[in-house]
């Protein structure tokens, strides 16, 4: 999805590029963790409430419909 204007992308492109990499480096791990957060978020409001271990393994489901490469986990946590 590309909603930004073109001309408000290169002036968050410019901003990210004043930074140094580690911070950079900093906000991706930021924004990694968040998402990671309303996923799990997501999960919750979507099964209700579950335990630790359910919880990973609905994760894991929800990132493997999203990349064929993690075929190989329908394997250990099925599908």
């Amino acid at each position: 999805m590309n909603d930004t204007p073109e001309e408000i992308r290169l002036i968050q492109h410019n901003i990210f590029m004043a930074m140094s990499p580690l911070e950079r480096f900093k906000i991706g791990l930021q924004m990694a963790q968040d998402g990671m957060e309303m996923m799990k978020k997501g999960i919750i409001m979507e099964k209700g409430p579950l335990n630790e271990q359910d919880l990973k393994i609905e994760v894991i489901r929800r990132l493997r419909r999203h990349d064929p490469t993690l075929s190989w986990i329908d394997e250990i946590i099925g599908k």
